[in-house]
């Protein structure tokens, strides 16, 4: 892969991890012991919620010391596996590169507030016609809109650039 390729990758997933630390520290500092600030009234409120489990949750109720090392286990495992995606696909196409990068990015954001903290920092709540998302931030949606744009990178390509790995 060319300097200027990985060079992309590296300045992609380092602005995510600043931007969700930063975004983080912001809400620690202006969220934390205070009620919900709401945005768009029954849509989208700011919160201070510290999530020890993984997605949605999933094993919050496990003994700490195991569940902090089930999860940067499977994070360095996940982080190793983007990264040969990226060396892999990367050269072929910039979204993927991009893609990938930002799936990178948000795996770094959330390790380390699993590393330093135990859990993890979520502050974006979103509701919908009495429907209520989990509280997520910046490195989830990094990851989410990555993951998105992978697969659309993906599934219309013209070229069938991508294999699988």
């Amino acid at each position: 892969m060319s300097r200027g390729r990985i060079l992309l990758a590296g300045a992609v997933a380092a602005l995510v991890v600043i931007l969700d630390q930063a975004s983080k520290l912001w809400a620690t500092e202006a969220l934390r012991g205070h009620p919900p600030v709401t945005v768009v009234e029954d849509f989208f409120h700011l919160v201070y919620h510290r999530n020890t489990g993984g997605v949605f949750g999933l094993f919050s109720g496990s003994p700490s010391g195991l569940r902090i090392t089930l999860f940067v286990i499977v994070t360095l495992a996940a982080l190793g596996f983007v990264v040969y995606l990226i060396r892999e696909w990367g050269r072929e196409s910039r979204s993927a590169l991009v893609a990938l990068s930002l799936v990178a990015g948000g795996a770094l954001g959330n390790l380390i507030d699993r590393i330093a903290y135990g859990e993890v920092i979520d502050f974006i709540d979103w509701h919908w016609h009495g429907h209520h998302w989990p509280a997520f931030n910046v490195a989830d949606s990094a990851i989410t809109v990555g993951t998105a744009v992978l697969l659309f990178s993906v599934f219309l390509s013209r070229e069938n650039t991508f294999k699988a790995p």
